[in-house]
């Protein structure tokens, strides 16, 4: 089951403004027909990360896909060129900016190259204390 663009909108219309920390992501439709099988299994893999945290007594605060975490990495990578009228559009930032951006995000990152999980939990420990559990997958593709 997927969201529909209606669907979607209704979603967000009735969001509620009073949540502190980043907002949860929604999606209508899965990214490609293609990816079916693969967010299926991220699914599944959400639902014991879920079920092993709220057992230890924590509390998921939000999901973030794979497709969100890129989409802030070209953000970040980008921003340099957004206040410059004349550039190549290639990403001004340099391998020492790229790994500080992913050591403060605990991605993996390796000669400019930064990996992301197919989907990362955030959660709130039973402490109190905030903490990430990145899920990873694996098809036949």
């Amino acid at each position: 089951m997927t969201l529909s663009e209606d669907g979607l909108d209704l979603l967000e219309s009735v969001r509620r403004d009073d949540r502190t920390g980043p907002e949860q992501a929604f999606h209508a439709g899965p990214a490609t027909r293609r990816e079916l099988q693969h967010d299926l299994k991220v699914l599944h893999a959400y639902r014991e990360a879920a079920d092993d945290i709220r057992g230890s007594g924590g509390r998921v605060r939000r999901v973030v896909l794979e497709r969100d975490l890129k989409r802030e990495y070209q953000q970040f990578l980008q921003a340099p060129n957004r206040e410059r009228r004349s550039g190549s559009g290639r990403p001004a930032r340099d391998a020492a900016e790229i790994a500080r951006w992913a050591a403060e995000r605990h991605l993996p990152e390796h000669d400019g190259h930064v990996q992301f999980p197919d989907a990362r939990v955030e959660y709130e420990r039973a402490d109190g204390r905030l903490d990430v559990r990145d899920l990873e997958v694996v098809t036949p593709h």
